[in-house]
């Protein structure tokens, strides 16, 4: 489960307080206070992120309660990290969508909804956070929840619920807030296991290139079914073809599926090592607006979302 967001909306936070508050860490793990960020720090392990607050590369730490083994993934939020966040999401089977009550969503967060969908990602909570710096505010909540729910509708990702919370307080992430007495619907931590991953389809098409050799994309693929045939698309760049599927030692290939390494023939130029391939959602990647290849990779059909329920009463 992948949590997105824009930068300092309190993505590794939130992350923290849901490992410390179901036990999933101890309270021995906190070497900074909570007060100066050590919740987020128990993912944020690299010197830099500790410095400047916030995180630069995927991490991710495992949640279990009664009913679910959850694998948390915390992503960057930068835009020059974007693909950083493409790598966390493409392992990713559901989502958390994270955002300050009182900042809202930007553009990072809209990339990151694109992103999302692009990789089949498409049942998401959006965690509207930061509400004891709003005074628990029924309508700052309100207004981010129907921004967020405009923004699923308008890409094609089923929100199935928008939740107030405090990541500092702890408040409404693992059990219901007194101090939220207008939100009749339940905690973070009880509204994920809602989260229906891939709905019927099974999980969707996500191809990684690991290597180019000969023009040949030695690729692997991650999850999803890939036939002769089948267009891929890879972030800020035109759909390709898949041409031939080839296996080592093995006549050509119809298909390959989940775990498969193969060599991959293209149509146009091979792609880059470590770009992540999936199903165009109409020509290019969504997520740069066709025009920027800002998800390149570094040097070193969803059911349209419903209203969000808000589980509260509007504000008039």
């Amino acid at each position: 489960m992948a949590f997105v967001g824009e930068v300092d909306h309190g993505k590794s936070t939130l992350l923290g307080r849901l490992l410390l508050d179901t036990g999933s860490v101890t309270t021995d793990r906190l070497d900074v206070p909570v007060e100066d960020g050590g919740l987020a720090f128990l993912l944020d392990g690299l010197t830099e992120e500790r410095a400047d607050l916030f995180t630069l590369d995927t991490a991710s730490a495992v949640l279990e309660t009664g009913s679910r083994r959850y694998v948390l993934i915390d992503v960057p939020g930068h835009a020059e990290l974007l693909v950083n966040m493409a790598t966390g999401a493409s392992r990713a089977e559901a989502a958390v969508i994270v955002v300050d009550c009182r900042e809202r969503a930007a553009e990072q967060t809209r990339r990151h909804m694109r992103v999302l969908a692009m990789m089949g990602v498409t049942a998401v909570v959006c965690a509207i956070t930061k509400m004891d710096l709003a005074g628990w505010a029924e309508a700052e909540f309100h207004t981010a929840a129907r921004q967020v729910a405009a923004l699923a509708d308008e890409i094609g990702l089923t929100l199935v619920a928008a939740v107030p919370v405090s990541a500092m307080t702890g408040d409404n992430v693992t059990a219901a807030s007194a101090r939220l007495p207008w939100y009749a619907g339940r905690p973070l931590l009880d509204t994920l296991a809602d989260l229906t991953p891939w709905g019927d389809g099974g999980a969707p098409l996500r191809v990684e290139a690991q290597d180019v050799v000969e023009g040949r994309v030695l690729a692997r693929v991650l999850s999803g079914e890939l036939r002769i045939g089948d267009r891929l698309v890879a972030p800020g760049e035109d759909a390709r073809t898949a041409l031939r599927i080839e296996r080592f030692g093995e006549p050509p290939q119809e298909s390959a599926t989940t775990g498969d390494n193969i060599g991959l023939v293209l149509s146009g130029p091979p792609c880059a090592p470590g770009t992540l391939l999936a199903p165009p959602t109409g020509g290019r990647c969504a997520a740069t607006g066709g025009g920027s290849a800002c998800c390149a990779p570094p040097r070193t059909g969803s059911p349209r979302a419903p209203a969000v329920p808000c589980a509260g009463p509007a504000p008039t």
